[in-house]
């Protein structure tokens, strides 16, 4: 979630540079044509690692799903991103054109959408209201972000789209900071803590909520237990409960 917040900031941010007179920020191609490919790779696997905080994502897995970003900010730094005039050529001219093109971005969005739909379908059923109505708020979010791609390229010839656009990715991405910060204020568990953590705390505290258990007692028989496992007693056939 983190990435994902700082991929949206980014972009506002350099929007801002591009509507300031003040600026002359004019690139051939914005940064923003890079970050957009941080943020369905982000969002998938925050909701991965929350509701499944102790499975493994593999190095090179995490890899793949970043490596359109780190090809296409390679592209951007390396080859394209210039101010100058003159027309591309050669390779330059083929990495801006990709850069560039609403429908590779449309369908990369509609891939990691793909995935986060499979996600919520999943696991829809283990969720309570809030948790439910949190993972409804980002898939609807998200589809947003496909649906405003996918016209964008549709119409990418339209000067006059591009920037109406501009102007709505910019509201939906202030609207979602601002009901993240609210969130982490008053709900910060709904967004940083891990489902199962949270579930298994409530049905602690529920359950044994008149136990004479003190916190400190708890603490010393967990390291007995950890101890005795550790000398594997549970090798020992008369072993009772």
């Amino acid at each position: 979630m983190g990435i994902f917040m700082i991929a949206m900031s980014a972009i506002l941010l350099e929007l801002t540079l591009l509507w300031w007179d003040g600026v002359m920020h004019i690139p051939k191609i914005p940064f923003y044509s890079s970050l957009s490919f941080l943020l369905g790779p982000s969002l998938f696997l925050y909701i991965e690692g929350k509701v499944y905080p102790h499975r493994k994502i593999k190095a090179q897995k995490t890899a793949l799903y970043f490596s359109v970003f780190l090809v296409s900010m390679l592209l951007l730094l390396i080859l394209t991103n210039t101010n100058d005039i003159t027309p591309s050529q050669g390779f330059k001219k083929i990495g801006e054109q990709l850069l560039n093109n609403a429908y590779i971005k449309s369908l990369y969005f509609g891939f990691f959408l793909t995935l986060i739909i499979r996600q919520y379908v999943h696991y829809r059923k283990r969720l309570e209201r809030m948790d439910r109505n949190w993972a409804k708020i980002l898939v609807s979010f998200f589809s947003a972000i496909f649906i405003i791609s996918a016209t964008r390229a549709l119409f990418e010839h339209e000067l006059s789209f591009e920037h109406i656009t501009r102007y709505i990715v910019a509201y939906f991405f202030s609207v979602f900071i601002i009901m993240i910060s609210f969130l982490l204020y008053l709900l910060p568990t709904i967004i940083t803590q891990p489902l199962p953590a949270r579930i298994d705390k409530n049905q602690v505290k529920e359950k044994y909520n008149n136990s004479g258990l003190t916190v400190a007692m708890a603490q010393t028989l967990k390291g007995q237990l950890i101890d005795a496992m550790d000398d594997k007693l549970f090798l020992d056939h008369t072993l009772s409960l």
